[in-house]
């Protein structure tokens, strides 16, 4: 759960690049892709994040 948050935070705050998020995170340009798509259509990704920031 702490890189879904850590994802959104550098997406929407830093306005990081799909590619420097992957790099940052060690993960591929199509899953943030995949879940910054899931966050764009609901906005429940980020209320879930805040949830579980504890």
């Amino acid at each position: 759960m702490n890189k879904l948050k850590e994802m959104l935070r550098m997406r929407y705050e830093a306005r990081l690049s799909l590619r420097q998020i992957a790099l940052c995170l060690s993960l591929s340009t199509g899953v943030i892709s995949k879940y910054l798509k899931r966050a764009e259509g609901g906005r429940y990704w980020l209320a879930i994040a805040r949830r579980y920031e504890r």
